[in-house]
């Protein structure tokens, strides 16, 4: 299980939402903050929040092929969270260069469309094994043996 907390949400009630994070933290249950860079970003508060997860808001992933400033903010964000031992989530993935444009600047996460739109729970175990089963394909003919 891990929860996603936008930043407008915690900041509701900034007291309650640390106390919060906290005790899920000891408990063991990740967080991450969605829609980061939209919100209430202070390096202050970021400093303080026991999250294990930045996920970048889907305006600037969108934009990051065709408006540099999307881009760099999207590569100062994955820097940054990452210089603080987190994990970056790039939301609104829907196209290929996309992907490879956040697999380069190093995004450890992806998220969107170009994977799946959002299913019932029967639907997402049918994508699910149909996504492994393909994973495995790729896999096998990938592998080359070689005789000597």
């Amino acid at each position: 299980l891990k929860l996603e907390l936008t930043e407008s949400s915690l900041m509701e009630d900034e007291q309650l939402g640390l106390q919060c994070l906290k005790k899920l933290s000891e408990i063991g249950c990740p967080c991450a903050i969605d829609d980061f860079g939209i919100g209430y970003s202070s390096m202050s508060r970021l400093h303080k929040l026991p999250v294990s997860a930045l996920k970048i808001d889907q305006s600037f992933v969108l934009n990051s092929l065709k408006d540099q400033k999307s881009s760099q903010i999207c590569q100062i964000i994955i820097l940054l969270a990452h210089k603080l031992g987190l994990k970056v989530i790039a939301e609104g993935i829907e196209t290929f260069a996309l992907v490879a444009y956040f697999k380069a600047i190093q995004c450890d996460m992806l998220q969107g469309y170009y994977y799946s739109h959002a299913l019932p729970a029967d639907q997402f175990i049918d994508w699910y094994n149909a996504y492994n089963f393909s994973m495995e394909v790729k896999q096998k003919s990938s592998f080359r043996s070689y005789s000597h």
